[in-house]
This record gives structure tokens, C-alpha cells and sequence, in this order.
């Protein structure tokens, strides 16, 4: 099935967004003080054996005040807006059921929410949240990319789902926990790829 998903202008959020926040979270890895699981009194952000998430945590692992913590809580703010602008409006003008759409957006909303909120409240609890309400909007953006034929994001759609999976099998066997940091990173890197490339999609489509 081929068809157009609104005028296509809505990607610019998303396309523009997640490089964004990739470029600030980055930089704010320079101001981590130090600390990790594998190591609490290692100096400065290990992309290895620190969480993602260390960088929004108000103290570092090893104590001191976290430095990062305000530059990546902006980073991801922007980051929750962009994809929250994706799953709100990548629905628009598919012919899937309202349910689809309207599950792709609550859950995808619900997510963002939850992800901007992780620095603010217990994390593990809002980890945990938005994933639940993150399996949803994927679940649902999976329907209508197999509805419009686009087999290939289809596909890595559905890899996020297994990833996931590796995610929960790493976290909960404890010989396998110390690679987590490193299995975390590139599940959220495959699923920013994949959200990007499917806005590019809709933009292509939409030009047509």
C-alpha cells in the first residue's frame, strides 16, 4: 500500500531533533564527573561501563554533584518533544484502524512523558513505564509499516523488540549485567535510527 501521511512537514521535528540531542548528550558526557557500577571512583564518563541515564541522575556515581545533569535533562526534553511529535502524527492519514492510531499515540505520548520525567522522579520506575507504554507505540507503528509496505523499517521494528528482550536477559543474569551499559547504548541508538529513517520515509513519501 502506498499513500501519504499528512504533508510530510511534521518530520522536520524528529529529523532535526534526534541528531540534536545526540550532539548535546554528547557533550554532556564531558561534564560527568566519574563513577559507574564496574568502577565508582573511575574519572569521567565511561561509554562502556556507564548508563546512559547516569547523565541525568543528580549525583555521579562516585558522589560529587552531577555537572551533566542540566545539559542532558535539556537534551532529553528535546529529544521526548521530537519523538513525541513522531508517533503523534506518523498515524495521520493511514488507513489502519482508530484504535492503531490512537494506540501509537497515547502509548508514544505516554513514553515521552515518562522519559522526561526519569531525572525528576525514581528512575527505575519511569524506565519501566515508558517502556511498557513504549512497546505499545511500537507495536502500533509496526502495524501501519506493514500496512504501507515498508518492509525493511518493518523489519528493524520489529529487531527493537528482540533488543528489548536482550536488554531484560542482560539486566537479570548477573555475569551478563556488566556488558548492559554497552547493549543499552546501541538498542537506543538502533531505535533513534529507526525513528529517524522512518521519518525520512514519511517525508519522501509525502514529496511525491
Amino acid at each position: 500500500m502506498r499513500g501519504k501521511t499528512g504533508k510530510g512537514s511534521w518530520v522536520i521535528v524528529p529529523m532535526f531533533g534526534i541528531p540534536l540531542y545526540l550532539v548535546l548528550y554528547g557533550i554532556s558526557t564531558r561534564f560527568y564527573p566519574g563513577g559507574s557500577e564496574a568502577d565508582p571512583h573511575a574519572i569521567g564518563f565511561s561509554w562502556i561501563h556507564n548508563y546512559w541515564c547516569n547523565l541525568l541522575d543528580r549525583f555521579a556515581m562516585n558522589g560529587e554533584p552531577n555537572e551533566a545533569r542540566p545539559m542532558a535533562m535539556v537534551a532529553m526534553g528535546l529529544l521526548c518533544i521530537a519523538l513525541s511529535v513522531f508517533f503523534v502524527c506518523f498515524p495521520h492519514g493511514t488507513s489502519v484502524k482508530a484504535w492503531v492510531k490512537g494506540t501509537v499515540r497515547f502509548g508514544g505520548v505516554a513514553a515521552m512523558t515518562c522519559g522526561a520525567l526519569m531525572g525528576v522522579f525514581d528512575h527505575d520506575l519511569m524506565t519501566n513505564i515508558a517502556s511498557l507504554f513504549g512497546i505499545l507505540a511500537v507495536g502500533g507503528t509496526l502495524i501501519i509499516l506493514k500496512r504501507r509496505n515498508w518492509n525493511l523499517l518493518f523489519r528493524m521494528g520489529l529487531a527493537i523488540i528482540l533488543l528489548v528482550g536482550l536488554n531484560n536477559l542482560f539486566y537479570y543474569t548477573d555475569n551478563l549485567r556488566l556488558y548492559l551499559p554497552v547493549v543499552q547504548k546501541l538498542t537506543f541508538l538502533w531505535v533513534l535510527a529507526w525513528v529517524w529513517l522512518v521519518s525520512r520515509k514519511a517525508w519522501l513519501t509525502s514529496t511525491k
